[in-house]
């Protein structure tokens, strides 16, 4: 295995029952109530629009340190995107880094070839081990797209889709250089992109969380927020992600949320149960969810409407 299953030796793995009391210290009023009222829902909200909450939800489900609220969505600026349906594109450029070409997946809103002067943000989402560049184009992520910026609730951005051929450690793999050094430079040279971090997110489920973890920790100033869904550290970065942390400047940090089903392998619980208690510890902002489900694509396909709200509330403010 290459993901992370020895933490608690490692590391000291912290009691995955840690007090809400420690948590509501730095939590808004909302957030607080949230943990706090048994009646009030169990999960974090976007404005003005509601959140679709994942059905059968386990409690806890959440934790906030710190919350924050997306911006209304505006849709005059984007009529097309209202009408047309996106598009996926499968790319391949040489790489200076491989003997190979890199290859990806593209999703372009409706509004993209309508809207030639106008810049979009990004968000690069990363497949699982055993998986390819079309996971999450198979788990629904396009349809879910055009639904949303139909409906009003996110405003239009690309999503990157990248293929990781490699099932090695992170140091071993050529998909360390290849992702920072010539996938994302290559999207911000051929495509209209805003490519500051405040407007670039990263995502993986499962293998890619440990990247998603990987890139959005250690190249910080490339992304503004880290979603981490069914979470799997990489072994060979558990003793790196603390100094990660403590390099990052705190007006700097992204946003990072992080989500896994309850019928998950316990190594995989404990996983993200280290590295959650880590972030709270330092007293980190991140949202942690911990919803009913094991790792498979049913749960994330279930979850995929959710994440991309979420993303949508960090890198969609003009």
């Amino acid at each position: 295995m290459y993901l992370f299953s020895l933490v608690g030796i490692l590391i000291g793995l912290t009691s995955c029952n840690s007090p809400n009391a420690a948590r509501l210290n730095n939590a808004t009023p909302a957030a607080a109530a949230a943990l706090t009222s048994p009646t009030a829902p169990l999960a974090f909200t976007l404005t003005p629009q509601p959140v679709l909450i994942p059905s059968a939800t386990l409690s806890p489900t959440l934790t906030v340190l710190v919350a924050g609220t997306a911006t209304p969505v505006s849709t005059e600026a984007y009529p097309s995107c209202l009408s047309k349906l996106g598009r996926i594109e499968q790319m391949f450029f040489p790489s200076d880094i491989i003997s190979d070409t890199v290859r990806y997946r593209i999703y372009l809103p409706g509004c993209y070839d309508a809207m030639p002067n106008e810049r979009f943000p990004v968000l690069y989402l990363l497949h699982g081990q055993g998986s390819t560049d079309d996971q999450w184009e198979r788990l629904g992520v396009p349809q879910k797209m055009d639904a949303l910026l139909h409906a009003g609730m996110i405003p239009p951005f690309l999503v990157v889709m990248p293929y990781d051929p490699s099932q090695k450690e992170a140091y071993e793999d050529n998909f360390a250089s290849t992702f920072p050094h010539e996938i994302v430079p290559w999207i911000d040279n051929h495509y209209r992109t805003l490519s500051d971090r405040q407007h670039r997110a990263i995502g993986g489920l499962s293998r890619g969380s440990g990247w998603a973890a990987h890139f959005g920790l250690s190249e910080w100033e490339m992304f503004g927020a880290i979603g981490l869904h069914s979470i799997s550290i990489f072994w060979s970065d558990v003793v790196s992600i603390k100094r990660w942390l403590s390099d990052i400047p705190p007006n700097q940090m992204p946003a990072i949320y992080i989500d896994i089903g309850d019928r998950e392998e316990p190594k995989m619980l404990e996983s993200a149960t280290w590295f959650e208690n880590l972030l709270t510890d330092q007293g980190i902002a991140h949202e942690w969810h911990l919803y009913r489900g094991y790792h498979d694509e049913n749960y994330w396909q279930e979850h995929v409407e959710f994440y991309l709200l979420w993303y949508a509330a960090q890198i969609g403010k003009k």
